[in-house]
C-alpha cells in the first residue's frame, strides 16, 4: 500500500499558484493542503506558527518606504493595535484565531517596549538627534503597522 501511494505521489508537485499538478500539468488539487500552508515553511519559525512575524515585519520595512510624517509614537502604536484587533474581522467569527491575535499583540508589545527603552535611554524628546538616530533603529510607521496587522488575510 505504501509503495503504491509513493508511486502515485511521485509525479505530483505544488506550483507557484499553490495548485497541485501532475507531470502533465493537470490540476489535482486547487489549494495545497487543507489550509494552504506548507509545513516545510513553518519549520523555520520558533513556535511552528504559520506566520513568521519578525520576518514579515522586516519585509514590510524593506518594501514600504516610510514618509517622514508617518512615524508613530509608542502610544499611537498601542492604540492602533488595540483598535484594529477589536474590529469584526479580527474575531473568531471573522476567522481570526485567538492564538494569532495573542502572538501578534505580544510581538508588537515587545517592539513598542524596545522603542520606549530606546526613547528613555537617549532622552531626546526635544533634541534634533532624536530625528536622526532613532528612525532607522526602532521607530514604527503607519504603513508597516497596517501591513503587519492585515497580513493574516493573505495566508
Amino acid at each position: 500500500m505504501a509503495r503504491r501511494l509513493t508511486k502515485v505521489m511521485e509525479d505530483l508537485c505544488v506550483q507557484y499558484d499553490n495548485t497541485v499538478r501532475n507531470s502533465s500539468g493537470c490540476i489535482i488539487q486547487f489549494c495545497y493542503g487543507d489550509d494552504g500552508m506548507d509545513p516545510a515553511v513553518m519549520e523555520g519559525t520558533e513556535d511552528g506558527a504559520p506566520l513568521d512575524l519578525p520576518r514579515l515585519f522586516l519585509k514590510a520595512k524593506a518594501t514600504c518606504p516610510a514618509r517622514e510624517n508617518e512615524y508613530l509614537s509608542p502610544e499611537q502604536v498601542t492604540e492602533m493595535v488595540r483598535s484594529r484587533l477589536s474590529k469584526q474581522d479580527m474575531t473568531l467569527d471573522g476567522s481570526c484565531s485567538v492564538g494569532f491575535k495573542t502572538s501578534l499583540e505580544q510581538f508588537l508589545n515587545k517592539y513598542v517596549e524596545a522603542f520606549r527603552k530606546t526613547h528613555e535611554t537617549f532622552l531626546l524628546d526635544d533634541h534634533f538627534c532624536w530625528m536622526i538616530i532613532v528612525p532607522g533603529r526602532r521607530r514604527l510607521c503607519k504603513t508597516y503597522l497596517v501591513l503587519l496587522l492585515d497580513s493574516w488575510k493573505f495566508f
